[in-house]
């Protein structure tokens, strides 16, 4: 009987054998990656619990858990309006827009909503697009308005007859008076009407043009500033007001809210800030009943 020979595996074919052990661990690991999140997100009680959970942790340690618990769960949906909700508690809207676009789905109606309200009307427009394309309720109104604040005053105005009758009697009106011709004796009274209809934008337009301004108009542009992250330009409207109305007790707590609320990182927006904290905490303890 003939004897069998052995052939001793070649290295090419070794080679190959490592490179298959290789991809084959890898997409094994991609595959753990992608069924990860699943398995979490189909967990709904335990989901619950971490949120619950990390809501009552410190404020300080919150925003980090969350995002930990918002990349391993693939954007769970109530993870992330969790996470959106703390941004908001602290005024950052424009983070909690990106959250509600990290959403799995995406949530393009919330992230509209908290574009608007940090006056992003670029990002409030993509994401009503987006909304009314994946045929989600209630993208047409963000449009408008987010038209009507870019100056498209046409395209917004078009977008009527899609909206219920309360946002319809809402955008009439901010169209009647942005197709309208203005006054100057009425463009103060004309902004803060568009401010109310929620158009700030233009309402800024208008009152930066208005000479002189009174403290009211001043106080306004510092709000709108602020919450177009314009910290300086907010800081010089309210160093204003104060001058024109030294003992307004809101503008004083705008001021103090103000310089309070500035990153310590940023020192330049602190140095500006510093006289005008100042002048208002002297002027409050000055009101204080002695």
């Amino acid at each position: 009987m003939s004897e069998t020979k052995y052939h001793k595996p070649s290295k090419q074919w070794t080679k190959r054998r490592i490179l298959l052990v290789v991809g084959l661990f890898i997409v094994g690991l991609l595959l753990i990656n992608w069924l990860m999140p699943v398995i979490l997100r189909s967990n709904r009680g335990l989901i619950q619990k971490k949120i619950t959970d990390i809501q009552a942790l410190p404020d300080s340690q919150q925003e980090r858990q969350f995002k930990i618990l918002l990349s391993a769960t693939g954007g769970d949906q109530p993870v992330a309006r969790g996470l959106a909700d703390y941004y908001k508690k602290h005024n950052n809207w424009r983070e909690a827009a990106k959250t509600y676009q990290a959403a799995n789905p995406k949530l393009f109606i919330e992230s509209a909503t908290s574009s608007t309200e940090a006056y992003d009307f670029e990002n409030a427009k993509s994401a009503a697009k987006q909304s009314i394309s994946a045929k989600q309720t209630g993208g047409e109104y963000w449009l408008a308005v987010a038209e009507l604040n870019l100056g498209e005053t046409d395209k917004g105005c078009q977008l009527i007859n899609k909206l219920t009758e309360r946002q319809k009697s809402q955008v009439e009106s901010a169209c009647r008076l942005l197709q309208g011709d203005i006054p100057s004796n009425q463009a103060s009274q004309t902004a803060y009407k568009l401010f109310d209809l929620g158009i700030p934008l233009k309402t800024q337009s208008i009152l930066d043009k208005t000479d002189p301004k009174t403290s009211s108009d001043l106080l306004l542009l510092a709000h709108i500033n602020q919450r177009l992250g314009k910290t300086s330009a907010a800081i010089e409207n309210l160093s204003a007001a104060i001058k024109a109305d030294p003992w307004n007790k809101t503008i004083l707590a705008a001021s103090q809210s103000l310089c309070s609320g500035i990153s310590t990182s940023d020192t330049r927006e602190t140095e500006q800030c510093k006289p005008l904290a100042d002048k208002a905490k002297q002027q409050l303890q000055l009101l204080l009943p002695q």
